[in-house]
């Protein structure tokens, strides 16, 4: 390493320390922990995943399923602004609100290595409709979510936890 480069690393280390010592820190990680888990609330109810239905017909009537780097460069004006306010949330919060739901049902997420980088999969069904939604994380993280055809054994029962 450089001077300059551990001169920047210990200038780093030493605002780290303050912001430590001053209660910084700790507020910060209060407010970012605070905003994941309203994002994951936001997520957790039935109209959400009626929209998420919704979204997907919309999608599928276009030929289309829905991929966060296609939803990315496609003509928003065929979408309402639900719509792409609520796409926001298709990442991380349903992830984690799929794992809770799996330890309660006691599923895991099904991890697939076949590519040169991991996908993380969930079948899931929802008024009485089988999905599958998947993260793959490769040079970016991609999500996918569609209508599930084939048969599947095991699946988050989302009809089960939304009626509780």
């Amino acid at each position: 390493m450089t001077k300059e480069s551990m001169d920047k690393l210990d200038l780093a280390i030493k605002k780290l320390e303050e912001d430590i010592q001053s209660g910084k820190f700790e507020e910060y990680f209060k407010n970012l922990m605070e905003k994941k888990k309203k994002r994951k609330e936001y997520v957790n109810s039935k109209e959400y995943f009626n929209w998420l239905e919704q979204f997907i017909i919309k999608l599928e009537s276009m030929k289309r399923m829905y991929g966060t780097e296609m939803f990315l460069y496609i003509d928003k004006d065929q979408f309402t602004e639900q719509d792409i306010e609520n796409e926001k949330y298709i990442c991380e919060p349903i992830f984690e609100l799929f794992e809770e739901i799996g330890l309660a049902q006691g599923l895991e997420v099904k991890e697939d290595w076949s590519w040169s980088f991991p996908s993380y999969e969930w079948y899931f069904k929802f008024n009485n409709k089988m999905y599958f939604a998947c993260k793959m994380i490769g040079q970016g993280t991609e999500y996918i979510v569609r209508s599930e055809k084939s048969d599947v054994k095991d699946y988050l029962d989302l009809d089960y936890y939304f009626s509780k």
